[in-house]
């Protein structure tokens, strides 16, 4: 009490999304990743789409949203920017920590459903009719999407400590396996160069380690 009434308690200002994503416990964490991993094998229900989703794994998909939420603190055009009440509590935190985890199975759910067109296979001289895929190009694109995963996922883990990245990362990702080269956002070639640097050096691992089947650095 004071002489004029009651004290108010100080206030505390809002936590931010690095202090928010630092508290979240084991737990959290594990219940996270099990939903990614639950909404990823309901999105892929169908062959098509199975086979698709299953090029990102669980634990990828949440760092990702977590990139995203990083990113978007400090500049919201380069992430996904929390409003006040997403950070009001862990409660609120997590929530939206999940929904925004079904936001990207979602947006991955619709780019699978694009990536396989429903043609009929049969002599391509017929209309409406297109030849099978070669299987050696079948199994070169499947070499190339096990590189994407693995280039992304490091890219990815980068981009938490250098948030600039992620939208560049982001548009990459999504030509990696029909454009070679790295796109330029905005005109910054700066961004380019660093992402195309690193891309370099990740696979320069990846090529060390047994598995790959192929190197990949006739892409850059």
């Amino acid at each position: 009490m004071t002489p004029n009434g009651p004290q108010e308690p100080a206030r505390r200002g809002v936590p931010t999304a690095s202090e928010l994503l630092q508290a979240l416990s084991t737990e959290d964490h594990r219940r996270l990743k099990g939903l990614a991993r639950a909404l990823l094998s309901r999105a892929g229900a169908t062959p098509q789409a199975g086979r698709y989703l299953s090029q990102t794994a669980p634990e990828d998909l949440v760092d990702k949203v977590f990139s995203k939420v990083l990113s978007g603190e400090h500049d919201r055009r380069r992430g996904r920017r929390l409003q006040q009440r997403n950070r009001a509590s862990m409660k609120a935190f997590v929530a939206c920590l999940r929904g925004l985890i079904s936001d990207e199975v979602k947006t991955l759910a619709r780019h699978a459903e694009a990536a396989f067109p429903h043609l009929p296979i049969g002599d391509e001289a017929e209309p409406g009719m297109v030849d099978p895929p070669d299987q050696a190009d079948l199994f070169r694109l499947l070499i190339h999407r096990d590189l994407r995963e693995k280039v992304f996922a490091r890219l990815y883990q980068q981009a938490t400590h250098e948030p600039e990245l992620l939208p560049l990362i982001d548009l990459w990702r999504e030509s990696f396996l029909t454009d070679d080269r790295v796109p330029v956002l905005e005109g910054d070639y700066k961004l380019t160069d660093r992402l195309r640097s690193l891309a370099r050096k990740f696979i320069a691992e990846l090529d060390r380690e047994p598995g790959l089947g192929l190197d990949g650095r006739e892409l850059l």
